[in-house]
């Protein structure tokens, strides 16, 4: 009967600990608490400011130079000489009726002209024959009489022989070949001309200067304070009672248990001896 009471009592102190984790009782806490609080007033102040002012001046010169110029002027100048060879020469040769005077081979060089001049104290015939073609079907008269000229141009290179006949009795004759060929010169000229100019050339400078002035004004601040204050709060609590609620059940939980084993125990029945 004692054990059953012990357990009841158990149990019901477990219900009364969630009773009170569950009701959450308030309780009042006063404590005092310091504050700081920051505060302004107007004030009149006088302030000093330096002003900076920067001033530029422009210069402007003007003066007079002498430049030397230069001038360059090229000139090309074409030139054409004749160049002239003597090919051959006879001087005062008896040329007979019956057989001609042949003189040669003279050799012709490309684009050249062979020029042959004349002169005899009877008519002559003036024949040239090409290369080897010396019968009188390859024979080309040039020209006839006691003085003469004539020019022969060629445009490869050539061997060829002067013949000279008459059909008079015998002539004394004289003859030149000569080997005309134009020469091309081209010159260039540089020609440099100097000249002396004047002109007049302007410069411009900048003079920068700054001055410093200070100038003072009054002007309204704020000026800021922090002054003190110590107040009492008072406050309304309500405790944290979860570990008590947890605490109540624990016990509630062993008192149903030993409940349980002691009415186990109480039931059997008592063996007689």
């Amino acid at each position: 009967m004692r054990a059953q009471l012990a357990v009841s009592s158990l149990i019901i102190f477990g219900i009364i600990l969630v009773g009170l984790g569950f009701a959450r009782l308030p309780y009042v806490i006063t404590y005092d608490e310091t504050v700081a609080i920051q505060t302004s007033r107007v004030t009149t102040v006088v302030e000093t400011e330096a002003i900076v002012r920067t001033t530029t001046m422009e210069l402007t010169e003007a003066f007079e130079t002498t430049i030397l110029s230069t001038t360059f002027s090229t000139e090309t100048a074409v030139t054409t000489n004749t160049l002239t060879r003597v090919a051959a020469e006879v001087s005062n040769q008896t040329v007979a009726a019956e057989a001609a005077l042949v003189t040669g081979p003279i050799t012709i060089q490309p684009s050249r002209t062979l020029e042959l001049s004349w002169k005899s104290n009877k008519t002559v015939d003036i024949y040239i024959a090409v290369g080897s073609y010396l019968n009188t079907s390859g024979w080309m008269l040039v020209g006839r009489g006691v003085i003469g000229s004539a020019a022969i141009p060629f445009d490869g290179e050539a061997e060829i022989y002067v013949i000279t006949r008459t059909s008079d009795a015998a002539a004394s004759v004289s003859f030149t070949a000569v080997e005309t060929w134009p020469e091309t010169i081209t010159e260039t000229k540089t020609t440099t001309l100097s000249t002396l100019l004047t002109t007049t050339l302007t410069t411009t400078r900048y003079l920068t200067s700054e001055t410093t002035d200070t100038t003072s004004y009054t002007t309204e601040k704020p000026l800021y304070y922090v002054t003190t204050l110590v107040t009492t709060v008072t406050e309304t609590r309500y405790p944290d009672l979860s570990f008590m609620t947890l605490m109540g059940s624990f016990i509630i939980f062993v008192g149903i248990l030993f409940m349980v084993l002691l009415l186990r125990t109480l039931g059997k029945p008592v063996e007689k001896q």
